[in-house]
């Protein structure tokens, strides 16, 4: 019994270590930005929180279609900045970032296409 009790103790601290709460917001990129651009995005852990090696989930909700957009399933929490190539069709989006706790969203970003058409390659 007493083993079993040590099993449920360790499964439920490792449950709670995995889903715990790490970002406290999600910044909003100044804008509008362009399409191939290379925009920061940053975001704030909550007070006491340590990232050390956790990753989210960084993505796009098109404002228009709700349609989800991946742009990276491992952002390293840390650092509190990545650097988004910013490969999404013109249009008006929420950025989101999953620490595994739930969906941080930032504020509405503008993507307009490169001035003389296409993003580059």
């Amino acid at each position: 019994m007493t083993r079993l009790l040590i099993l449920a103790t360790i499964i439920l601290s490792v449950i709670s270590y995995a889903s715990a709460q790490i970002v406290d917001t999600l910044n909003t990129p100044i804008g509008p930005v362009t399409q191939g651009a290379k925009v920061a995005v940053t975001w704030a852990l909550l007070p006491g929180a340590d990232a050390g090696t956790a990753t989210g989930d960084l993505s796009a909700t098109d404002s228009a279609t709700k349609n989800v957009l991946s742009i990276d399933p491992a952002v390293p929490l840390a650092p509190k900045t990545y650097l988004w190539n910013v490969q999404v069709p013109p249009g008006t989006y929420t950025l989101g970032l999953n620490d595994g706790s739930g969906l941080k969203q930032s504020g509405e970003v503008v993507v307009k296409a490169p001035a003389g058409g296409a993003a580059p390659a």
